[in-house]
Order: C-alpha cells, then structure tokens, then sequence
C-alpha cells in the first residue's frame, strides 16, 4: 500500500515563506550555509510535498540520466559542480526515494541482491581506509562498487510502481535516436577535432563519443530489434516499415565503431550471437537482406575494382571492413600490425602482473585497496597527466584492488544474474510467455556487451557506462522478481506484460 500524505493549501507558501526568511538571515553571514539551507528547504519541502511519487520521479530522472550518458558520454557526466556531478546527485535522489517509498525488503528475495550487498560491503572496507590518505580518488575508484546502489534502487522503484513495461516502452523511443546520432557524432568528432570547444571548467569537449561505450548501446539496441520490441510503438502504431532505416543506421555504426575499437567490436558480436542462439526466429531478415547488400557491394569493388572503401581520419586505426577484421584478428593472435600488437602486451603484461601479486602474492586476501593509483604503482602509467588509475579490465580492477575474495564475489554475482536470467528465460519459454522470455534475453545480451567490453577497456569505472550497467542489473533484478510473483499469482488474475 502507498503512503499518503495530505496537506492544505497553505502548506507550500509556508515552506516557502519559512526557507526565504532563513536564507535571507544566513546569507548574510556565510553563503555555503546559505545555500546549504536553500538545499535544506527544497528537500524539506519534496519530502512533504511529493512522498508518494518520489519513485515514480527518480525513475523519469534516471530515464534522462541514461539517455544523456547514452548520446552524451563524458560531456553529459561533467553536468555539475566538481566534486558533485549530475550521477552523483541522482544517486542522493535514488536513496531518498528509496527512504521514502521503500521496497528494498522485496529486491532482496533476490539472490543476486544478497551478493551485491556484500561486493558493497567488502567494497566500503577496502576504500574507507585509505578516504584521508587519497581523499576524492578513494571515492571516485570506490565509485566501481558504489555505483551497484543503483540497481537496488532501481529494483526497488521497479517493483513498487509497477513499470517494468515502461522499460521496453521508453528504450523504443529513444532507440532511434541512439542509431542515427552515433554515426554522425562520430564522424563530426573525428573530423572537427580540436575545433570542437570544451566543457565550461573542464578539459572535455562538448561533443564527446567514445566508440566502444556506444558500441555496447548499438549491441542492445541491435538485440532490441532482433527480438522484435521496436514493431510496435507504445501508442500502437506500426513501424515495421522504419526498420530499413534503423537497420541502416546500425549498420553504418557497426562498423564505425567496430573498426576503432576492438572491445566495442567484441561487444557487438556476442551479444548478437547470443540472441541468435537463445532466439533463432528473431527478425533477422532485414538486417541480412541490408547486410548482404553491403557485403555485395564491397566484394564488387574489392575484385573487379580493386577499390575496398576506406576512410582515413588521421588517427590510429582508419574506417573499413579490413580494419574490422584486423581487430578481431587482434585479440587472439598476433597480426604484425604494430600499434594493435603495442596495446595488446601492453595490457597482457598489465595484467599478468596483477595476477602475479594477487594470486601469487602479498595482495591476495586484501588488494592494493580503492585509492592508490594502479597504474603508477603497477608501473603502466602511459599518460603524461598520470590519469590513467585503473587497467583495461574492469573485472581485474576488482582483483588489484579488493583482492581474490573481491574478485571471486564480483564473478559469483555476474554469474547468479546471468543464470538467473537464463532460468527466467527458460521458464517463460516453457509456459510460452513470450514477452517475458524476449525480456529476460534482451537484459542478457546488454548485460553481456558491457561485460564484454569491460574486458578490453576502463568502462564501469566511469558514471556513464557504470550507472548504466548497474541500473541494467537492477532492471533484471526487477524483471525476474517480477516474473516469480506473477506466477506464484493464480492465473485468472495475472498482469500480460506487454
């Protein structure tokens, strides 16, 4: 039952009357107090004012937050003021909405809740110690763990509003956008460069994109459209015919993306093939009818032209299917192209020597803790600012810094969600609730591209692939505990999720 709270009228003209009054007075003698009496008394004022729906918001402010990230990248991230940005005010919502509307007692009828509780917990005894010697980058590394509050508080606000379908809903909106502005921010951001102006305070341009964060949304995306969520909007209007253009529009991103960053590459290509083995009668057919066009072209112009389209951009890999295949080439054996074998044992011996000191080690049961800078004290540092802090493998970052215990509990609850979700999936199959079953795959294959490029680059470490995945898992936490109370229903009285 939802809590209510009645006011009169009047209300809200004393709140405001009683915060102006006590500005007034105390901006006159500090103005941080000042302001922080203004915070005080707008929070005060939500609190007694917007109680019962305060989920309901969080949910809409985080739907922008992650559209944001999704076309935005770092310059969305940078939305705030140092050290407080626009995930780490979310954050401070989620758990007041969490305070206030509850559900947390239901997110953990969920195993995958319990063990994300303890990767927080053993995550809090490896970075608290070291708060007051490394300040701010103790808690910004601490934000890899951190960040999990996310999916309790996603879970939470799930499960008590009943908008799990708004989910999908909201994704087909969005979705488009995501196919037809990667490509193009891509290309204006290799082509304008420098020209492109920066962040008001920050040494980030106003256009940012990094191709292997997109392409993890191009694999959700391309999996979205395989199980078929995108047919139908939510008003009931048709867009099969529009899945030419989307088609297309992956397409060409695909390929942008692929051809400069082999992770991203990686992404993109299990989360396809994991749909396609989970869900083989998927709408593939335009995809291949487009693709097969495209390869068709490229073979006429490679054998009776002796032409293969290539687009050159002045950076370190250029833009074209050979390029493609040379990274995939890349990450299991030695090409002899110079600069992908240079930053392939540049990471292989990376991380041997983690393994080394953790599983070999004095750093087995504790790390080297959130805080200290792995990259300077490994002796991996490759930036002349020394910005680098973490190894290109997010699962391996768990190791160096929390230890085996760390990096056996960051495993064991990767692998609970993903069996979970195959249960569900299994399940839904059996008793032939499509919907659900197209859910539970397309949450697997997201959460598969971001584990995937993890693998490869420092992602979940930043708020804009890492609150991303922790809501995703917080969404299939949702999804699954969903699912179980739906059948334990009797079955005259069961919700078609649609």
């Amino acid at each position: 039952m939802k809590r209510t709270i009645e006011l009169h009228n009047w209300w809200p003209g004393l709140i405001c009357l009683i915060a102006t009054l006590g500005i007034a007075i105390v901006s006159t003698r500090s103005p941080l107090l000042a302001a922080g009496t203004a915070i005080g008394a707008c929070v005060l004022a939500y609190v007694l004012l917007c109680a019962a729906r305060a989920q309901q918001h969080w949910l809409i402010c985080l739907s922008v937050l992650l559209v944001g990230y999704m076309l935005f990248n770092r310059t969305f991230a940078y939305l705030g003021v140092a050290p407080l940005y626009i995930g780490d005010l979310m954050l401070a919502f989620g758990l007041l909405a969490l305070v206030l509307g509850g559900g947390l007692g239901l997110v953990m009828r969920s195993p995958v809740a319990w063990l994300l509780v303890a990767l927080i917990g053993l995550g809090m005894l490896r970075t608290l110690p070291y708060v007051p010697i490394y300040q701010i980058d103790a808690l910004r590394d601490g934000a890899t763990w951190g960040y999990g509050i996310f999916a309790l508080v996603t879970a939470a606000c799930l499960l008590r509003t009943g908008w799990i379908d708004r989910v999908t809903q909201q994704y087909s909106r969005w979705m488009p956008w995501l196919l037809i502005w990667a490509p193009i921010a891509f290309m204006l951001k290799r082509l304008a460069g420098s020209a492109i102006p920066v962040l008001p305070g920050t040494n980030v341009t106003l256009l940012y994109l990094k191709p292997g964060d997109t392409a993890v949304h191009l694999a959700g995306a391309a999996a979205f459209l395989f199980l078929g969520f995108q047919t139908r909007g939510s008003a009931g209007r048709d867009h099969g015919s529009r899945e030419w253009l989307w088609w297309a529009a992956w397409l060409v991103g695909a390929l942008l993306m692929a051809s400069a960053n082999r992770g991203g590459m990686l992404a993109i290509a299990v989360a396809v093939l994991l749909v396609s083995i989970l869900w083989p009668r998927g709408k593939w057919w335009k995809a291949a009818v487009i693709g097969l066009i495209a390869s068709s072209l490229l073979f006429v112009s490679s054998v009776f032209f002796a032409y293969e389209p290539e687009i050159d951009l002045d950076t370190t890999y250029t833009i074209s299917p050979s390029q493609v295949a040379l990274n995939f080439e890349s990450v299991f054996e030695d090409t002899g192209e110079s600069t992908l074998e240079n930053t392939r044992q540049w990471r292989l011996d990376w991380w041997n020597t983690i393994i080394d000191y953790t599983f070999h080690g004095e750093y087995f049961w504790t790390g080297k803790g959130f805080g200290i800078n792995l990259a300077d004290d490994d002796g991996f540092q490759i930036k002349a600012d020394n910005s680098l802090r973490s190894p290109h493998n997010g699962h391996l970052t768990f190791l160096a810094r929390a230890g085996v215990p760390g990096f056996a509990l960051w495993i064991a609850l990767q692998a609970t969600f993903a069996i979970s979700l195959l249960i569900g999936y299994w399940r839904a199959r059996r008793m032939r609730h499509e919907q659900w079953a197209k859910t539970f795959v397309w949450i697997l294959a997201y959460w598969m591209a971001f584990v995937v490029n993890a693998s490869f680059d420092v992602t979940l470490e930043g708020p804009q692939q890492g609150i991303w995945f922790w809501s995703l898992v917080g969404f299939g936490i949702a999804a699954m505990l969903s699912y179980r109370f739906e059948l334990a229903r009797p079955a005259h009285n069961r919700r078609t999720f649609s």
